[in-house]
């Protein structure tokens, strides 16, 4: 079905009236193209701004709809390059919640870093060593080769000068 003039003024009518999509034809782009290259002078230049608002209004419908539901199936009366930019769009923001979220679970894992900052450190032991005793008169240990524990900063900080433990 060829796209006519009328066509397009009620097209949108309907899409400036309406928050929803409406249906149009699968092959509705084309149509549009081919309308604009029929026409000359003022129908082509006020069927080209009638265009553009169409396209600028059921963009920002899908934007709002990819950014509210975020559901990979299209919703319904979408042309297939509008499903096309749909699921492009959720791309995008899948790739953005993924940054935040990934920033956000620095930002715990940093919190947990000082609620952990009880005057140990995390260390992997390189060697095996025998028990020790630390400065609090406590008993670390015996350890075996690969071991990670927390010790006090002072014990950790002696181990790791002398190569037997590293700081994880």
């Amino acid at each position: 079905m060829a796209l006519s003039y009328s066509d397009l003024q009620s097209i949108y009518r309907l899409e400036k009236g309406s928050p929803s999509l409406h249906k149009l034809p699968e092959d509705f782009y084309s149509g549009l193209s081919d309308l604009i290259s029929r026409l000359d002078g003022e129908y082509r230049d006020s069927a080209l701004g009638l265009a553009e608002e169409i396209c600028a209004l059921r963009r920002g419908k899908i934007l709002r709809l990819a950014s509210r539901t975020g559901e990979s199936t299209p919703p319904m009366n979408m042309t297939p390059i509008e499903r096309e930019m749909y699921r492009e769009i959720l791309a995008v923001l899948s790739k953005y919640e993924e940054k935040v979220l990934n920033l956000e679970g620095v930002r715990e894992k940093e919190e947990e870093k000082e609620e952990l900052d009880d005057g140990k450190i995390r260390v992997r032991i390189i060697r095996p060593l025998p028990a020790i005793m630390g400065s609090d008169m406590a008993h670390y240990g015996p350890f075996k080769e690969n071991d990670e524990v927390r010790l006090p900063k002072e014990i950790a900080r002696i181990l790791i000068e002398q190569g037997v433990a590293e700081e994880i």
